[in-house]
């Protein structure tokens, strides 16, 4: 997703489809966990890998398989 960098990348699979998403500094995205208590300070490098989210993004006009992360809510 992004090592040695702050550039997320990410593809969001639901009964829709697939969509590609990104943005250029993670530390900008607000993360908040919806139904449960993450045991600590959670890496969306490696620590988003399977879970389900609610994940609100601005699709591109001319991709719209593609967009840039607004924010994430996590679920278990």
């Amino acid at each position: 997703m992004c090592p040695d960098s702050i550039t997320l990348e990410l593809t969001l699979t639901s009964r829709a489809g697939a969509k590609h998403l990104y943005s250029s500094n993670y530390y900008k995205i607000p993360f908040s966990a919806l139904n449960f208590t993450p045991a600590g300070i959670m890496n969306p490098c490696s620590d988003l890998k399977g879970m389900h989210a609610h994940v609100t993004y601005r699709p591109e006009k001319a991709h719209p398989e593609q967009g840039e992360i607004v924010s994430v809510q996590l679920t278990k």
